[in-house]
């Protein structure tokens, strides 16, 4: 989460995971006589939605969002069907993490634009649709980029989307201060490199896992195995199945990779 201050009135960057996120960004607020008076979502994951509706119903901010986090936002169901397949979801991710209360977005970003004295940023990979806000060389970059910390505790970010997410590293290198929503502030560029790296790290270790033909998740089991990863939880499983689904399709439109399907299963192959 974060704050823009525009003379007394303020504008807060996502709301955190549930209802005791907002409250303390509430707090904050009244406590430095200042007043929301937007509300920005940068993408559509619980964890940065989750306190919206409490926000909404204690204040008149208006709650703003890019084209594709609408509905997401909106219909939050959306989010753990998209992890499911598309079918209806099990209950382990329909938690919190997963599934926020509902909430409106009263307005959209169709692309990249300045709202406010603040310029709204397109940079998806993580998410689509995800967006970051920038101010006097200062960009809140939202899960386009992670904290070190953070890459090294999880090992495999998570991603929907390979190129995007590489294109929207190279996007932030016009800005001086970065401000991940996961990690801490940085004033050094080392920060954007770390991030591709890890990208690039992982892909081929993903890709040297097909020296033979595997099918998907013969392939999630030895990449996380290889990272060291415990999956203790079903959410992480389908998480990270997303991810290298997302690595796949990359490798798969440089031309390095092609699906088969063997004996009813899909197999994967290098070319």
């Amino acid at each position: 989460m974060g704050l823009i201050r525009l003379s007394k009135d303020v504008i807060l960057i996502d709301s955190g995971i549930d209802d005791s996120y907002g409250r303390k960004a509430l707090k904050a607020i009244t406590e430095n006589g200042l007043k929301l008076r937007w509300l920005i979502n940068t993408h559509f994951h619980a964890d940065h939605i989750g306190g919206n509706a409490f926000i909404q119903r204690k204040t008149e901010s208006k709650t703003y969002a890019h084209k594709l986090t609408k509905p997401f936002v909106e219909n939050p169901i959306l989010e753990p069907v998209l992890l499911f397949n598309g079918a209806d979801p099990i209950e382990e991710l329909t938690a919190k993490f997963f599934k926020a209360e509902p909430s409106k977005i009263d307005s959209v970003f169709e692309e990249e634009s300045f709202f406010e004295d603040v310029k709204i940023i397109e940079l998806p990979g993580h998410a689509i649709g995800q967006i970051g806000i920038a101010l006097n060389g200062i960009v809140y970059a939202a899960d386009s980029i992670f904290g070190n910390e953070v890459i090294e505790r999880q090992r495999m970010i998570v991603y929907s989307d390979i190129d995007a997410a590489l294109q929207s590293i190279e996007k932030l290198k016009t800005f001086d201060i970065f401000v991940p929503s996961h990690g801490s502030l940085s004033k050094s560029q080392e920060l954007l490199t770390q991030n591709k790296f890890h990208i690039e790290e992982t892909a081929g270790k993903i890709y040297k896992l097909l020296s033979e033909p595997k099918s998907e998740e013969q392939l999630l089991a030895e990449i996380v195995n290889k990272l060291g990863i415990e999956i203790k939880e079903l959410g992480l499983y389908y998480l990270l199945r997303m991810t290298l689904l997302a690595y796949l399709k990359w490798f798969k439109k440089r031309g390095l990779v092609q699906p088969q399907m063997i004996g009813n299963r899909v197999i994967w192959h290098k070319l």
